[in-house]
């Protein structure tokens, strides 16, 4: 117990230490919209959310709040319907201090998953939750940001009435790449 105070003591006593050289404000928040498509084709739109605190100008950690409706149309009477909602905590390592900023990053944790999915005269309905995690990259340009990132959650399994009016399993393909444009709310240059 002891050595784990002592750790959390010096991981506090170095971001304080560090706090007073920045030249970027510790919060800022984003908000934006974009284009959300299932790993397995489609469309569809999302929307986040995004409060995050500088550990230094580098290194951001924060969390993600998104929804993200996904619409796949195969032929004439035979589509799928999902919303994904996350709460994620990420971190990004940003590549450069001027005013376009690149970065890199990485983030992880829980989604929400319904899907709808209809076949002629047959349908399917899931719902869950997956742990997910998530690689991206992007770039801020002073208040505006770019996000691309691939969500990578686990397929599950859903429920299936075929046309003679029997259930079966089926695997439903949950992962998603989002393309964002937003905006943020403090975080800019001291």
């Amino acid at each position: 117990m002891k050595k784990q105070l002592l750790a959390l003591v010096l991981v506090l006593f170095a971001v304080v230490a560090t706090a007073d050289a920045q030249d970027y404000k510790k919060f800022k928040v984003g908000l934006g919209l974009g284009y959300a498509a299932p790993s397995d084709g489609g469309g569809g739109i999302a929307a986040y959310l995004e409060p995050a605190y500088r550990v230094n100008d580098q290194i951001a950690i924060g969390l993600r709040m998104e929804v993200a409706a996904l619409a796949k149309v195969v032929g004439e009477d035979e589509g799928s319907v999902s919303g994904n909602g996350s709460y994620t905590i990420n971190g990004q390592y940003y590549l450069s201090d001027a005013k376009f900023r690149p970065f890199v990053g990485l983030g992880l944790g829980i989604y929400g998953l319904a899907s709808v999915s209809v076949d002629g005269a047959s349908g399917d309905i899931a719902a869950g939750s997956e742990f997910g995690f998530y690689p991206r990259v992007g770039f801020d340009l002073g208040h505006f940001n770019f996000i691309f990132d691939y969500n990578i959650i686990p397929a599950t399994e859903g429920v299936a009435l075929d046309n003679t009016g029997n259930l079966s399993d089926v695997e439903i393909k949950n992962g998603y790449f989002a393309v964002k444009l937003g905006f943020s709310i403090g975080g800019g240059k001291n």
